[in-house]
């Protein structure tokens, strides 16, 4: 199975004929799915420029948000961004939101999620404090940040 993923597209108009050359060349490699897994573009519009121009991969685009996509604006609040918005535009495109959905070929699954590090998009099914999210993201997630990182007082309390 070959997928390709890539992420950090930050569509804005002077970027389209850079992104333009771009496709070809990745749909060269017959990709079974592409994944864009955050930062597609800086507004709405952006966001769906680049759905526009993903539309020329005859295979499933899957979509996740990152923080650029889903910044509130003059038009929709974060959360109405990440919860009805954008996975309305991005199945209005004909591409998969990750956020929602999952999608699976010949036995492997893909899912995802924006996953904030501050944990304001958790389950509050799960009753967890916000230490323990942390302690399990440590677990699960292996993020590359120097010690110091964590160790800076006002960050601690974040991470």
């Amino acid at each position: 199975m070959r997928i390709i993923v890539t992420s950090d597209t930050h569509y804005h108009p002077s970027y389209r004929s850079a992104l333009e050359r771009l496709i070809p060349d990745i749909a060269a490699q017959n990709p079974d799915c592409v994944i864009v897994a955050g930062d597609v573009g800086e507004t709405i519009t952006g966001f769906d420029h680049m759905l526009t121009l993903l539309e020329a991969f005859p295979c499933p685009r899957l979509i996740l948000a990152g923080n650029h996509d889903v910044w509130a604006n003059n038009d929709y609040s974060s959360q109405q961004l990440w919860e009805a918005v954008l996975p309305s535009h991005t199945r209005d495109h004909g591409a998969v939101w990750l956020e929602g959905e999952n999608w699976s070929k010949n036995g492997l699954g893909i899912c995802g999620t924006l996953g904030w590090y501050d944990y304001s998009a958790r389950d509050p099914a799960i009753n967890w404090t916000l230490e323990q999210y942390a302690l399990g993201k440590k677990q699960i997630i292996n993020d590359q940040y120097p010690r110091q990182f964590y160790e800076q007082p006002t960050l601690r309390n974040v991470i």
